[in-house]
């Protein structure tokens, strides 16, 4: 149990950490531009540690870790270029996943996803690569097309509802971590554990209310 909360407090500090960062550099000129060489050598090599690692416990906190890094840099920094028309980066600034339109290939992604997995043509790692890529993609998707298409007045509505749903899946994440005999499972279980309460305390203290522009 233990090694499941520290997982999932780690991830919690990646999040926290990454979003902190995000804030400051947007000040710097072209600091889009680093921080994507610098994730994408991050994921490169989390990809390769996930794939190839020895160790079951491993290659999921590797493919976990991997998954938001994947996220950052074609969920976040992709869409922040601002290059010019003719540059050769534009094309990376249309990529927009979190368009309503989006959740079709989400969709298409979790099923590929499972079948693969069930099918045992995947790697463990890189199933949770794409399921950790995939949860937080599901969650950004409804984050960006939230307030500019819910009224404000039944905003309350669905947040609250949506924050005691993450609740249950928290405590049910928790309570399959204490029943697993597996430190794989542990692992795994440690992320619904991240997951579930990021997810719950997003719903019960920010969604609720109006989003500012950006968030």
């Amino acid at each position: 149990m233990i090694q499941s909360l520290l997982f999932a407090i780690s991830l919690i500090i990646y999040f926290v950490v990454t979003d902190l960062l995000f804030i400051p550099l947007k000040m710097i000129p072209n600091y889009n531009l680093f921080l994507l060489l610098l994730f994408s050598l991050i994921y490169f090599i989390l990809t390769y540690k996930a794939v190839a690692g020895a160790s079951p416990v491993k290659r999921l906190i590797y493919g976990a870790f991997g998954g938001l890094i994947l996220w950052s840099l074609i969920g976040e920094l992709c869409p922040s270029f601002m290059g010019h028309q003719a540059s050769l980066l534009k094309p990376i600034s249309t990529v927009n996943i979190k368009q309503p339109s989006a959740a079709v290939y989400l969709a298409i992604l979790l099923l590929t996803l499972t079948i693969t997995y069930f099918a045992g043509a995947i790697k463990d790692g890189l199933a949770m690569i794409l399921m950790v890529f995939g949860s937080t993609w599901g969650f950004e998707l409804y984050l960006g097309n939230y307030s500019t298409r819910v009224p404000s007045e039944i905003l309350p509505n669905i947040a609250y509802p949506l924050g005691a749903l993450c609740s249950i899946i928290f405590l049910l994440a928790i309570f399959l971590a204490v029943k697993s005999t597996s430190p794989a499972r542990k692992t795994f279980w440690g992320y619904w554990i991240y997951w579930g309460l990021i997810t719950a305390l997003t719903s019960f203290l920010i969604l609720p209310h109006p989003m500012p522009m950006g968030f």
